[in-house]
């Protein structure tokens, strides 16, 4: 199983954030695959999911898979605040073993206009691929190789009016690169 993800970079989460008001703890319920990947894996959510949770999966195909997550209200942030963004992201069946850049995730502004179509079903997708602007993180797993691209390598990716799950199109630069603790550590199968 673990050749598996080896095969493919999995492309797990984007938090949209686009002209919000945030409350002291505001969770995602809108999830869909990404309009830029959106055709490999099914939606697993309904209507029994509760907010804050996704999931995503099936048998194995090669490709990257999108999980795209929006807020569903207005949240505002100013300068003087912070977003803070925690939770879990779980392998099931597999592990990542040294996978090059096997999970990607990023917290960005989309300038789109993109809506959920078809919401908490199996087929739940964002409408309009639209630009991104924030930040790509792509952590590293046992000993392979640091995300590369436009700029250089690194694991925190700013992102500028482009992809926000590229490295090479997201018009920005790596931030920062940092290693895995403790050295060489792999994201394993859990259940």
């Amino acid at each position: 199983m673990k050749k598996i993800l080896q095969a493919f970079g999995v492309i797990l989460a984007l938090i949209v954030v686009s002209n919000f008001t945030l409350n002291a703890q505001t969770l995602i319920d809108q999830w869909g695959l990404s309009a830029e990947y959106n055709t490999l894996w099914p939606i697993l959510n309904d209507a029994s999911t509760p907010a804050g949770n996704a999931s995503m999966g099936a048998d194995y195909v090669s490709g990257w898979k999108g999980l795209q997550g929006g807020f569903g209200q207005d949240i505002t942030i100013s300068t003087d605040q912070a977003i803070v963004v925690k939770g879990k992201i779980q392998f099931v069946g597999a592990s990542a073993g040294a996978a090059y850049t096997a999970l990607r995730y990023a917290l960005t502004y989309q300038d789109s206009n993109s809506t959920l179509v078809n919401a908490l079903t199996d087929s739940a997708t964002w409408s309009h691929r639209g630009n991104h602007f924030g930040y790509e993180f792509t952590p590293r797993t046992g000993a392979g190789t640091m995300a590369n691209g436009g700029g250089g390598a690194g694991t925190v990716w700013l992102i500028n009016n482009g992809n926000w799950a590229s490295t090479w199109s997201n018009n920005g630069y790596p931030l920062i690169p940092v290693n895995q603790a403790p050295r060489n550590a792999e994201m394993i199968a859990s259940t």
